[in-house]
């Protein structure tokens, strides 16, 4: 079969202790010694929300990524749930999501907290305008 990976990840202004002791504790329960997570520890600076129509209006002090990482196909569903209860006592310490790693699959709603609320509504006014039909794809799950 090979190595499967699957991965989501979130922005974070928390607390440092609190963030890394649940990330602590996330990895002491991980399904296996593949798993891991990347942690980057940015400045005291605000947020980024872009001034100007950018699309990645998102950031944070911390960026956190959470992958679990199997090889045999019957280790799929622990991994997977493991990735999944980790994200969900993660989502306290949340602040947004970066939209290129973000699991859309398992959480449609992460697409809109990819993006500060106007980029938000400048996408989606931009979407309606030029594709009102909805002929082209959007996030999955969000119609």
């Amino acid at each position: 079969m090979g190595r499967r990976i699957a991965a989501d990840c979130l922005w974070s202004e928390s607390e440092p202790s609190l963030l890394l002791g649940a990330l602590g504790s996330a990895l002491s329960v991980a399904p296996n010694a593949s798993a891991w997570i990347l942690v980057n520890i940015g400045s005291e600076q605000p947020p980024l929300v872009a001034p100007t129509p950018a699309a990645f209006s998102m950031a944070g002090r911390f960026y956190v990524a959470v992958y679990a990482v199997w090889d045999e196909s019957e280790a799929a569903a622990r991994n997977q749930a493991w990735l999944g209860e980790t994200m969900r006592a993660l989502e306290p310490l949340a602040s947004g999501r970066y939209i290129g790693e973000v699991d859309l699959t398992a959480r449609p709603e992460s697409a809109r907290r990819s993006f500060s609320p106007a980029a938000w509504q400048r996408l989606t006014a931009v979407r309606d305008h030029y594709d009102g039909e909805r002929l082209f794809g959007w996030f999955p799950g969000l119609g």
